[in-house]
């Protein structure tokens, strides 16, 4: 993961920040990330720091986040079917 405080301008490594292959901010400071295993890690200061979940999205293609701390709503998206998860919960599947 690189990271970018200048729009763009220079980027840095982000040696503490586990290999993700997607990342969504769910606000400002708030970010959620999937590792190629499709295990779900999050962020509460803009990928400084990171914390693995128990949530697993093994075969995600797609991912979005919106809101913060127990209202982050994580949502993966695979060839089937679209499921969420608010606060850490299991993923359930959209309805």
């Amino acid at each position: 993961l690189v990271h970018s405080t200048d729009a763009g301008l220079s980027w840095r490594w982000m040696d503490q920040a586990p290999l993700l292959l997607m990342v969504a901010f769910g606000d400002g400071d708030t970010v959620a990330g999937l590792t190629p295993d499709g295990q779900v890690h999050t962020s509460t200061d803009a990928g400084q720091t990171w914390r693995a979940t128990q949530l697993l999205a093994p075969d995600a293609q797609a991912l979005y986040a919106s809101g913060e701390g127990k209202n982050l709503e994580v949502v993966v998206a695979n060839s089937r079917t679209v499921l969420t998860s608010t606060g850490g919960q299991p993923f359930q599947p959209v309805r």
